[in-house]
This record gives C-alpha cells, sequence and structure tokens, in this order.
C-alpha cells in the first residue's frame, strides 16, 4: 500500500504510483481545493465503527510487520 511522508514543514511526498494517477506534475503548484473528492468512495456507506475497526486492523498489520523486520 502506497504511503505518503509528510516533512517538519508540513509538506507532503507523494509516491510516483499515486501522483500518477491523480495526474499530478511533479514541481507544479495547485489550490488544495483541487484535491476535494480526490479519494471519493463509490461503495456503500460505512458507519463510524467501520472505519475504526478498518483502521484498527490495518494499525495492527503494520505494528506486526514492523515486529517481523525487527
Amino acid at each position: 500500500m502506497p504511503s505518503a511522508t509528510m516533512t517538519s514543514k508540513g509538506q507532503f511526498t507523494m509516491p510516483a504510483e499515486v501522483r500518477k494517477k491523480l495526474g499530478f506534475k511533479s514541481g507544479k503548484k495547485r489550490p488544495i481545493m483541487e484535491l476535494s473528492g480526490v479519494g471519493k468512495w463509490d461503495g456503500p456507506p460505512v458507519t463510524i465503527e467501520e472505519m475504526n475497526e478498518i483502521i484498527r486492523r490495518g494499525w495492527a498489520e503494520l505494528l506486526k510487520d514492523d515486529e517481523v523486520q525487527k
């Protein structure tokens, strides 16, 4: 799963595959509002509880992967 990194200045570094899919070019400045709707969800509605469970499982996987790498 691609991930972005935020610098100490609050800038984000987005993986090339994400930039390509979104049509972003490096060095080009765009208004932040252009990102509105970029992550649109086309699936069925999801409850807060379901979102929290998905996040919890994701963190559990990340922590498990981190332990394996140590």
